[in-house]
């Protein structure tokens, strides 16, 4: 999820902050599914609410790690979502 991260030329990671929220932070898989204030809304809908209450790197990770078949299902419909959202915000952008 990170701005930039593939196109020529490369932008440096310092410069790949999230395009849809204000707080300029590094826009990666982290900020994009437990951080963002985007999608907060969706958040709350699809994902257990101690992985965005009160996230952690170590609570991420366990929770993409899960073997969990219904919370792998919610967090792609989460992720779905929030691309869907993310797209219609950069769309007005440009």
């Amino acid at each position: 999820m990170q701005t930039g991260r593939f196109d020529r030329p490369t932008i440096v990671p310092e410069e790949r902050y999230c395009l849809c929220c204000n707080t300029r932070d590094l826009e990666d898989e982290y900020h994009f599914i437990c951080i963002c204030s985007c999608y907060v809304v969706i958040r709350r809908k699809y994902l257990h609410k101690d992985l965005y209450q009160n996230p952690s790197t170590f609570k991420f990770i366990n929770y993409l790690n899960s073997w969990n078949k219904v919370e792998l299902v919610k967090l792609s419909m989460f992720v779905k979502a929030a691309l869907a959202i993310r797209n219609t915000i950069l769309n007005v952008l440009r």
